[in-house]
């Protein structure tokens, strides 16, 4: 199916020599690129959503049900089902509780605080649901910023944009996410197009320990059959083949999801071992380009894995067949 086999993705070639491998196998597990379990948040204030609302409800209600928002704003009062945040004119907004969740809200009035939730409109108004944690609200001069629930945060104004793919693809990266960054064909890692991320070598970060995201686009065109590309789930097998020729592939997939913002994942998980030591994990994920590509993010990491929240926001602001 894949012309010249030994070559095509040869980028993980030299990440298996690096840390001297001694197996790779494939097996089911829960990933961690899991976008129901790490939500990206994007931040907004009580008085900008509510008006919003005011100018034109039918837009706003198309613009904010169901999406996840960190809300800032001054705290009026709390239960033990939600609390309430306002703005500077004491317009307010209600926020429920998430019944998984246990909250203990030490804020007092007027307190500056932000929350995380989703936002339902009801009757043409908002509220928030679905909140997962409080906070004291941060110092935000971004008018386009996101957050996870671990406090790490994405600024899309500052951050670098990268395309694959002729243009098909585009992804945005944190800005110091430049200096990390290795472009695979022009650094002769691999003929395939994209870009190496060296997490662990992140300005301020001395670890040795390997933690990479590779961000890759298989054209067709690689295919000895373009047409073979809509055999999307054989085309992924044989990608992994070539990552790793020894590969013992097992069940296909790890996970399939669709996407709280709609994209389809298509996941893969594996595990490094060498000897007795250090343990790697990967996780593969595919996301179909139509019939002219997919596009594959690789993260490979330790078992403590330190950028998980990068790799989410990173993976979360991907737009294909742009």
């Amino acid at each position: 199916m894949i012309r010249n086999k030994h070559n095509i993705l040869a980028v993980i070639i030299l990440l298996v020599t690096a840390i001297s491998l001694s197996s790779f196998t494939l097996f089911n597990s829960s990933v961690e690129i899991d976008t129901s379990a790490n939500r990206v948040y994007r931040y907004i204030t009580v008085d900008a959503l509510l008006n919003d609302f005011s100018r034109d409800s039918k837009s706003a209600q198309a613009k904010y049900n169901n999406q996840f928002v960190l809300l800032s704003g001054l705290f009026e009062s709390s239960d033990n089902k939600g609390l309430s945040v306002m703005d500077e004119d004491y317009r307010a907004i209600k926020c429920t509780f998430d019944k998984n969740k246990s909250f203990n809200v030490k804020y007092s009035f007027k307190d500056k605080v932000a929350v995380y939730g989703r936002v339902s409109c009801t009757l043409g108004k908002p509220e928030l649901t679905e909140v997962r944690k409080v906070i004291d609200a941060p110092v935000v001069r971004s008018s386009e910023i996101y957050y996870t629930l671990d406090g790490t945060s994405f600024d899309k104004t500052a951050s670098t944009e990268r395309t694959l793919g002729g243009g098909r693809v585009k992804y945005y990266i944190p800005s110091g996410w430049k200096k990390i960054e290795a472009d695979i064909a022009k650094n002769d890692l691999g003929i395939i197009e994209g870009y190496q991320y060296v997490l662990n070598k992140t300005p301020g970060n001395t670890s040795e320990v390997p933690e990479s995201l590779f961000v890759c686009y298989f054209d067709k065109d690689l295919l000895k059959t373009t047409s073979d590309i809509k055999s999307t789930e054989q085309v992924e097998k044989a990608i992994i083949g070539n990552i790793n020729p020894d590969e013992k592939i097992g069940s296909f997939p790890s996970a399939n999801i669709t996407t709280y913002y709609g994209a389809r994942y298509q996941y893969y998980s594996g595990k490094y071992q060498r000897g007795a030591g250090q343990a790697y994990r990967t996780e593969y994920v595919f996301l179909p380009d139509g019939e002219n590509g997919i596009l594959m993010f690789l993260y490979l990491y330790p078992n403590d894995n330190k950028y998980l929240s990068e790799v989410i926001l990173t993976t979360r602001f991907t737009e294909i067949g742009s």
